[in-house]
C-alpha cells in the first residue's frame, strides 16, 4: 500500500489541463492503513487543545475576550492555529510525520509545564497551594463535562478536513474510505459522530436532571421530532442536489439514494423508541444479531457488486443493513457515558478525572483485545457492513480519544485554577481561556457539518468550472483551499455563538 497517491501534482492551470487527459482521477477509496496510525492522528486535536490552553494565557496576559470586538476573533484565530492547523497538517503534507508532530507538540507542552512550575514556586511568592487549587476546581467555575466538548469538536474537525481533503493528491489514499475491509481515517467519521451523540444523554447537567419526568419527556420528544425531520430534509436535499448537478459520489458507501443524514435520523428515532435502562445489553444484542445476519448471507449480498439494485432495499442495501451496527455503537457509547458519569463526575474531581483516564485506557485495551479476537474469527473490519470487528474498533478508538480529552481537561483546570500566569486579572480563571472554537462547534454541530459539505461542493464545482482537476492541484493550492474551507466552516458557528452570548 502506498502512503501517498502516485498522481503527479500539477504546478499550474496549463499543466493541469495538459495532464488531465493522461492522468486518471484519484481513487476515492483506498486499501486502508494502520490502526495505530489512526489512533495517533485522532489524538492530535486533543493535544492541540492542551497546547492552546497552556499557551493562550501567556500570549494574552490573561485578558478577557469580549464577544463583540476584534479580540474575540483574535482568540478564534489562535484556536484555529493551535487546533485546526496541526490536524490539517497530519492529514495532508505531514501525514508521514505524525510521530514527529506529536513529539514537537508534547515537547512544547512539557517545557511550558516546567516553566509554569518554576514560575509558581520561585517567581510568584503568593502562589496558590495544592489544597487551594483543588478547592477552586471543586467550585462551580467550570463545566465538569468540558471533555465532551473537546471530544465532539475534535471529531467534527477531523471529519470536515477529510471531506474535502480526499479530493486532493496531498490526502493519502490510505486515509480514504475503504472499499470493502480495512482500517482508514475516513471510516471513523460516521461511527464517531453517532458515538458522540450516544455520550450526551448520560452526561446532562444537573439542571436538566432536576426537571420533572414529564417536562423532560416533552422536551426530548420535541427535540427528537424537529431534529429527525431536519435530518430527513437534509438527506432529501443532498440526494436531489447530487442528482441535479451530476455530482460524483460512490454508490457503494450507502447506496443509490441513502446517505449519512438518513442513517443519523433512523438511529435517533430507534434509540428514542427503545428503552434506555439496559444500554450495554441492548448494544450487545444489536451487535450479535447484526453479525449473525451478516454471517448468514447478508455480507455476501451487500458486497456483491454484480447484485441488482432494482428495488429500494436493493439499491440502498449498504445504508439500510448497516443501521443495526450503528445502533449498537450508539448504545455502547451511551453505556460508556453512564460509566463516566459515575466515575469522572463523582467525588473529588481531580482524583475522579484521573481515575476516569485510567478506566478509559483500560476499556480501550479490552475492546482492542476483543476486536483482535473477532477479526481472527470473522475477518477484518468493514465500514460498509459495520460488522463486529468494525464496531469494536470504533469503540476502542472512542475510549482512547476520551481518555485524551479527559486528561486535557484535568491538566487545563489545574493550571487555570493555579492562576498561571500570575499576572492574570480575572477572578474566574476559566472564563478567559474558554476555547471559543470548540464551544461553537459543540453547540452547532449540524450547522458546521452542513457548511463544511457546502463549501466542499463549492470548491469542487469551482475547480471543475475553471477547467481544472482537483487531483492535479499542487500542495500549495490544495492547502490554501483546505485552510479557506475550514475557516469558512468554523467562522459561522463561532459568530453565532458570540452573538448568542451578547444577548
Amino acid at each position: 500500500r502506498s502512503g501517498r497517491s502516485e498522481a503527479i501534482h500539477g504546478t499550474g492551470s496549463t499543466s493541469a489541463i495538459n495532464m488531465s487527459t493522461t492522468k486518471p482521477p484519484l481513487p476515492m477509496h483506498g486499501d486502508g492503513g494502520s490502526q495505530l496510525e489512526i489512533f495517533t492522528i485522532v489524538l492530535i486535536p486533543a493535544v492541540g487543545i492542551l497546547l492552546r490552553n497552556l499557551f493562550l494565557p501567556w500570549i494574552t496576559h490573561g485578558k478577557r475576550f469580549p464577544t463583540g470586538g476584534k479580540l474575540y476573533w483574535y482568540k478564534f484565530l489562535v484556536d484555529f492555529i493551535f487546533i485546526v492547523a496541526p490536524t490539517l497538517g497530519v492529514q495532508t503534507v505531514l501525514a508521514d510525520s505524525v510521530r514527529i508532530v506529536h513529539l514537537i507538540m508534547f515537547s512544547v507542552i512539557a517545557l511550558l509545564l516546567v516553566f509554569m512550575l518554576v514560575e509558581q514556586s520561585m517567581v510568584c511568592k503568593d502562589g496558590a497551594t495544592a489544597r487551594a487549587i483543588l478547592n477552586k476546581i471543586i467550585e462551580e467555575h467550570h463545566a465538569p463535562t468540558t471533555f465532551l466538548t473537546y471530544f465532539r469538536s475534535a471529531i467534527f474537525i477531523l471529519v470536515a478536513i477529510a471531506v474535502l481533503g480526499v479530493d486532493f493528491a496531498i490526502f493519502p489514499r490510505r486515509f480514504a474510505k475503504t472499499e470493502t475491509v480495512g482500517h482508514s481515517l475516513m471510516d471513523v467519521g460516521v461511527a464517531a459522530f453517532i458515538a458522540a451523540n450516544g455520550l450526551v444523554p448520560p452526561l446532562k447537567t444537573s439542571a436538566r436532571r432536576e426537571e420533572s419526568e414529564r417536562r423532560r419527556a416533552n422536551r426530548r420528544f420535541s427535540s427528537l421530532y424537529s431534529s429527525t425531520l431536519f435530518l430527513v430534509g437534509l438527506g432529501i436535499v443532498r440526494t436531489a442536489v447530487l442528482s441535479v448537478l451530476g455530482y460524483p459520489y460512490q454508490v457503494s458507501e450507502y447506496g443509490v439514494h441513502w446517505n449519512f443524514f438518513y442513517t443519523l435520523a433512523v438511529v435517533n428515532l430507534v434509540t428514542y423508541l427503545l428503552p434506555s435502562q439496559f444500554t450495554l445489553i441492548t448494544a450487545t444484542l444489536f451487535a450479535a444479531v447484526h453479525q449473525f445476519a451478516l454471517s448468514n448471507g447478508i455480507q455476501e449480498w451487500v458486497l456483491d457488486e454484480s447484485a441488482p439494485r432494482d428495488s429500494f432495499v436493493d439499491a440502498n442495501r449498504e445504508g439500510i443493513f448497516s443501521l443495526a451496527g450503528y445502533i449498537a455503537i450508539y448504545y455502547y457509547s451511551r453505556a460508556m457515558g453512564r460509566f463516566i458519569a459515575k466515575t469522572a463526575l463523582a467525588g473529588l474531581r481531580v482524583r475522579s478525572w484521573a481515575a476516569a483516564v485510567l478506566h478509559m485506557l483500560l476499556l480501550c485495551a479490552i475492546f482492542a483485545a476483543a476486536q483482535l479476537a473477532s477479526e481472527a474469527a470473522l475477518g477484518p473490519p468493514s465500514r460498509r457492513l459495520v460488522n463486529l470487528p468494525y464496531i469494536l474498533a470504533m469503540i476502542s478508538m472512542e475510549c482512547y480519544l476520551l481518555a485524551g480529552c479527559i486528561g486535557v481537561q484535568t491538566i487545563s483546570y489545574i493550571i487555570w485554577a493555579a492562576r498561571v500566569p500570575h499576572f492574570g486579572s480575572e477572578e474566574n480563571p476559566f472564563a478567559t481561556s474558554e476555547p471559543c472554537l470548540m464551544t461553537a462547534l459543540n453547540r452547532y454541530p449540524l450547522l458546521f457539518f452542513l457548511v463544511s459539505n457546502l463549501t466542499t461542493g463549492v470548491v469542487n464545482v469551482s475547480i471543475r468550472a475553471a477547467g481544472l482537476q482537483s487531483w492535479l492541484l499542487g500542495p500549495p493550492a490544495a492547502l490554501c483551499l483546505l485552510v479557506a474551507h475550514m475557516l469558512a466552516s468554523t467562522a459561522l458557528p463561532v459568530y453565532l455563538c458570540a452573538a448568542k452570548k451578547k444577548q
